[in-house]
């Protein structure tokens, strides 16, 4: 389990979701690597940027606008990889065209926007999470923040964390004067005396 502090960006994007998908296994079948998103332009966004990082060739992420439309391609082919919000992954699972018992990682790409949905979108997200209970758990945030740290706590327990935190700068006042720093050059033997004066 992993937590990232990552801005949303498409650069971002490639940084938590490359790793993870390299180590998917196209010969094993079934999806293997879900992505949840706060909405279906998210998905998108993150289907259309893991395109143009790994051309045709590579690990496709299916992004799931609507579970229905989703489903006619979960029964034509094989699906590696998908992203979508809480509900549309939901109705896939509930429908049992997502397999759960394949699944090997979850990530949630920001999960402060998808937190931020409201209560609604919060129980579909843990409803999403009971039942893939076996796979490995990313977690995407903007910022370190309490919610943050109490979510990881509960859904990926011990998580490594990746990337570094914003931080506030530091408020300096007003009338604060920065200090005169001087430097001089001495010998060796001179350094207690000029430290001195």
């Amino acid at each position: 389990n992993l937590v990232y502090t990552l801005p949303h960006t498409t650069e971002s994007i490639a940084e938590f979701l490359t790793p993870i998908l390299s180590r998917v296994d196209p010969s094993a079948g079934g999806t293997q690597v879900v992505v949840v998103t706060r909405d279906a332009e998210t998905a998108l966004t993150i289907s259309e940027t893991i395109l143009r990082l790994a051309g045709p060739a590579g690990i496709e992420v299916v992004p799931i606008t609507n579970a229905a439309r989703a489903g006619r391609i979960f029964k034509t082919r094989p699906v590696l990889a998908v992203a979508g919000s809480p509900r549309e992954l939901g109705a896939l699972v509930r429908a049992s065209l997502l397999k759960v018992d394949g699944v090997r990682t979850v990530a949630l790409a920001w999960v402060d926007d998808i937190l931020a949905e409201g209560p609604e979108t919060v129980r579909e997200l843990e409803a999403l999470l009971g039942e893939l209970t076996d796979a490995a758990r990313i977690i995407v945030a903007r910022k370190a923040t309490p919610e943050l740290e109490s979510f990881a706590e509960r859904y990926a327990r011990r998580a490594r964390r990746v990337g570094a935190p914003e931080t506030e700068a530091p408020q300096v006042p007003a009338d604060y004067e920065l200090p005169i720093i001087q430097h001089v050059t001495v010998a060796g033997s001179a350094r207690p005396g000029a430290l001195r004066k």
